[in-house]
């Protein structure tokens, strides 16, 4: 349906640095990547390790970690106050039950924290504003829908990858750029299928502009927020339907911005932003040369983000990163907005 190969995996060719909105890091444990990557000359590498420090903006002050545990805004329970905002994350799920192997978040004895990880944080005795802050830059939309289940799989995930995380060379959408032009036929783009019709002696598939396709099988891979658009003419239970037309997906916006210099060089502050306020999330370097950055929101900030123009919210976010880090200011311009939700593939 889409006029690239990649998916989720897409790199941004057009923009200063060529960045990725899709997926980034490839793990230790990712065996099939690495073996066809290898076959196709696809050429990976280990990023330069990134520091841990943040620079934190909290109900609209900037602070450093050395400054947190006696900030006024720091309004943690006493046996909190000393952790940083971006760890207290990893402070709690350190409560989880481990799975030894991956598979086993599906055993009856794990089924005990397929509950909401709000609830699992109130059972930690983590407080009000430790879950306001956890949920402020959570990988999920929010901390009521999120199940610590998942959480606890994918710790378990990474428990399990020995060696470095790795990145393509180029932009990760390269790796699905060779494996297309590795094909022996081409790959058919731009046309949607609008439905998926098994039948006794095979499966047809039903294309937007009327074309059909018939084979005896077919592998469907795409994710469930466009798999709901098609009619899928097939004995599937009640139970799957139910999963297709429900089964919420991650919400993510983001902004990619182009300084004029790296102004993060030499204000003496760490490179990362994270922040509390929906419209800034946190903010990454991607680079120095060229200097960009990439300001980064899910759940509710990015449903905030997509209900701006792109000039809007462009605007804001450097406003409040101006704010944040004084060095900023007039040297940031808005280059690119992506959000996934806004595409229909």
């Amino acid at each position: 349906g889409n006029d690239r190969t990649g998916g989720r995996l897409y790199t941004l060719d057009a923009l200063p640095g060529r960045p990725d909105a899709g997926g980034i890091q490839i793990g230790p444990d990712y065996e099939r990547f690495h073996a066809i990557a290898d076959k196709l000359g696809v050429e990976r590498y280990v990023p330069p390790l990134s520091l841990r420090d943040a620079l934190y903006n909290i109900g609209g002050q900037s602070l450093t970690a050395s400054q947190w545990l006696g900030a006024k805004v720091n309004s943690l329970s006493p046996n909190e106050k000393a952790t940083p905002p971006d760890t207290l994350f990893f402070r709690y799920i350190a409560g989880l039950p481990k799975l030894e192997n991956v598979a086993d978040w599906m055993k009856q004895e794990a089924q005990t924290i397929d509950i909401p990880f709000k609830a699992f944080l109130v059972q930690q005795g983590a407080s009000e504003e430790a879950q306001r802050l956890i949920n402020a830059n959570l990988n999920g939309n929010g901390i009521n829908t999120l199940s610590a289940l998942h959480v606890a799989r994918t710790m378990a995930i990474f428990a399990k990858g020995r060696g470095p995380i790795q990145f393509v060379r180029g932009g990760s959408q390269q790796m699905t750029n060779a494996m297309a032009g590795a094909l022996n036929s081409e790959v058919i783009l731009r046309s949607v299928v609008s439905a998926i019709q098994v039948g006794s002696d095979g499966v047809e598939i039903r294309l937007a502009g009327g074309r059909k396709l018939a084979a005896r099988h077919v592998i469907c891979t795409a994710p469930f927020s466009a798999l709901r658009e098609m009619r899928i003419e097939a004995e599937l239970p009640p139970e799957i339907r139910l999963m297709i037309a429900k089964l919420p997906y991650t919400r993510a916006s983001f902004a990619y911005l182009q300084a004029t210099e790296p102004f993060w060089m030499n204000d003496g502050l760490p490179e990362t932003i994270w922040s509390d306020d929906p419209l800034l999330g946190r903010v990454f370097v991607l680079g120095n040369d060229p200097a960009m950055l990439k300001v980064w929101t899910n759940g509710g900030g990015a449903d905030l983000v997509d209900g701006m123009s792109d000039a809007d919210a462009g605007a804001a976010m450097i406003g409040r990163i101006e704010t944040a880090r004084p060095s900023a200011v007039g040297k940031l311009k808005l280059v690119r907005m992506f959000s996934w939700q806004k595409n229909r593939f």
